[in-house]
C-alpha cells in the first residue's frame, strides 16, 4: 500500500504530480514545471496535501466548485464533491516544493469590476466518499435547513478557513464538512468543524512555506472549459 512517505529509491505518482527518490536524489515534476534536489540519503521525505492555493503563486484563497448537474437536496442531508489539493515535499521536517497534481484553472466570481479571482474546479455529486476518484479530495457538504436557495450550481469556500485531512492508511484526503449557504446574499459555504469520518490526520501546515509560491513560474488564467 502507497503511504506519504518516500522511502530510498521510491516513487509516488498522483495524478499530474510525480515524486521519484533515487539515492541521494529527489526528483519532483507537475505540468508546470520540475526540480530536483541532492539529499543525504539517510533524510526522511515526506508528502502533506494542502490547500489548493500555492501552486503558480498564492493568487487566492477562494474555491469555486462548479456542480455539473445542478443540486437540489433536502435540508439535513448529506453529498460529497471531489476537490483538488496541492502536495507539499518536505524533507527532514523541511518544505522544499509544491507540486500540483491536477491542471489550475482560476475564474472569476461576480462583476469585473467588483468581484475576485478563485481556483476553479468542476466536481459532480456523489452519495457515497468512495464513488469519488482516489486523485481527487473529498468534500462532504451538508443541505441546510429552510434554505432560501432552491437550487444550488457552485460551492464557494474559503480555503483559509477550512481543514484538510489525508488517510492513515493509503493516499486519500478528505476536507472539514461545510453546510451549504441559506442566503443568496452570503454564498459561502460554513464550514463546520469537523472531520467526515473517523481516523484521519489533520494536517498542520508549515508558516514557512510562502517563499516557495512565487518566482519560480508565471501565473497562468484559465476560465471555465
Amino acid at each position: 500500500m502507497k503511504t506519504w512517505s518516500i522511502d530510498d529509491f521510491g516513487e509516488l505518482s498522483i495524478g499530474n504530480a510525480l515524486i521519484k527518490r533515487d539515492g541521494n536524489e529527489l526528483y519532483v515534476k507537475d505540468l508546470y514545471g520540475e526540480r530536483t534536489f541532492m539529499i543525504d540519503p539517510d533524510s526522511h521525505v515526506e508528502v502533506l496535501p494542502i490547500h489548493p492555493i500555492f501552486r503558480l503563486g498564492n493568487l487566492t484563497s477562494t474555491m469555486y466548485i462548479k456542480i455539473t448537474t445542478p443540486m437540489v437536496g433536502i435540508g439535513g442531508k448529506s453529498y460529497w464533491l471531489s476537490i483538488p489539493y496541492d502536495l507539499l515535499i518536505m524533507v527532514d521536517g523541511k518544505p522544499v516544493f509544491i507540486l500540483s497534481p491536477f491542471r489550475i484553472k482560476y475564474t472569476l466570481f461576480g462583476s469585473i469590476t467588483e468581484g475576485f479571482i478563485c481556483r476553479y474546479h468542476e466536481s459532480r455529486v456523489f452519495r457515497e466518499s468512495k464513488e469519488v476518484g482516489d486523485e481527487y479530495g473529498r468534500l462532504l457538504v451538508s443541505m441546510p435547513l429552510n434554505s432560501k436557495i432552491g437550487m444550488y450550481e457552485f460551492v464557494l469556500i474559503n480555503m483559509n478557513s477550512i481543514k484538510i485531512f489525508r488517510s492513515k492508511e493509503g493516499l486519500k484526503v478528505f476536507y472539514e464538512v461545510v453546510r451549504l449557504p441559506i442566503d443568496p446574499l452570503k454564498p459561502f459555504a460554513e464550514p463546520l468543524g469537523r472531520p467526515p469520518k473517523k481516523d484521519l490526520e489533520v494536517i498542520s501546515i508549515p508558516k514557512d512555506i510562502s517563499t516557495l509560491t512565487t518566482g519560480c513560474f508565471r501565473h497562468e488564467y484559465y476560465g471555465p472549459d
